[in-house]
């Protein structure tokens, strides 16, 4: 009996440790964040992926949006650093 309560508690903390932080599109819209801000948080989600070494996913992003928009650029490096660390976690955990 103790084994498997052990087995119970391992198995609910791992869950804990494996949180999602990447959002979708329809999280990011239901808390009511600005248009502009979800597509440049999903932007940099796809960058983050790339520069963690995702071959399915493209680096991109607009420069001059970037530069010239507090709500792009803040998204977009939520989105990157978000994605990437996600996709890190996931590869580590492979090993």
């Amino acid at each position: 009996m103790k084994i498997i309560g052990i087995a119970v508690v391992s198995i609910l903390l791992s869950g804990c440790a494996s949180q999602q932080l990447e959002m979708s599109r329809f999280d990011l819209e239901l808390q009511g964040l600005p248009q502009p801000y979800i597509d440049a948080y999903l932007e940099g989600c796809n960058a983050g992926k790339s520069a963690a070494g995702n071959p399915d996913f493209k680096f991109s992003g607009n420069v001059g949006k970037f530069e010239q928009n507090e709500t792009y650029s803040l998204g977009w490096a939520n989105g990157f650093g978000a994605c990437k660390s996600e996709y890190e976690n996931s590869k580590m955990a492979q090993y």
